[in-house]
């Protein structure tokens, strides 16, 4: 499969990748399986970038495949969603991490594996940005997930020299469906 890139952690300080090394680990799947990385093992997980355009590919061709949107409750209700109708598909969405406070969702993996049961099919990781996403998609692999992608710049993409998202990359400015509540 044509991918944009591999994807180690770029988004991680060593300070946040313990921390979602410590929440892989304490993750009951993760402890009953011990398939977690030890605090020692600085090594996450790799995954595959793919651009929204690719995405959409994916979820027109392969039938199976999810689209899973990461970002918080506010931004699903403020900024918009993919929009999935024209294709008959379902969006999933789980938040990665938990507003205000931003702390990681401890039950991710969990909800994750109750909505998608195949760990054989594509899954796609959508957040803001794709850092979001990016972390979400490194969780599931670990998780046994065999096809977990980040979609490079999320939804509203990257800030211009304005400061602006939703101008240069993304999901949105790749003219992708999506509609606002």
């Amino acid at each position: 499969m044509e991918t944009t890139g591999r994807h180690f952690g770029r988004y991680f300080s060593p300070d946040s990748a313990l921390q979602y090394l410590g929440f892989a680990r304490s993750h009951p799947l993760n402890v009953k399986q011990n398939q977690f990385l030890t605090q020692s093992d600085k090594t996450l997980t790799e995954i595959d970038n793919i651009t929204p355009k690719k995405a959409w590919h994916i979820l027109q061709t392969q039938s199976e495949s999810v689209l899973v949107d990461v970002r918080t409750q506010a931004e699903w209700a403020l900024v918009g969603l993919p929009d999935l109708a024209s294709i008959g598909r379902p969006l999933v969405k789980i938040e990665w991490q938990i507003a205000p406070q931003m702390q990681l969702n401890p039950n991710f993996i969990t909800t994750l594996e109750q909505t998608v049961t195949d760990k054989s099919v594509s899954v796609l990781f959508l957040c803001r940005s794709g850092a979001r996403s990016a972390a979400a998609a490194q969780a599931a692999k670990m998780a046994g997930y065999k096809q977990a992608f980040n979609i490079q710049n999320g939804f509203e993409g990257e800030r211009n020299a304005d400061g602006q998202r939703g101008q240069l990359n993304g999901w949105k400015v790749a003219q992708l469906p999506w509609r606002q509540n």
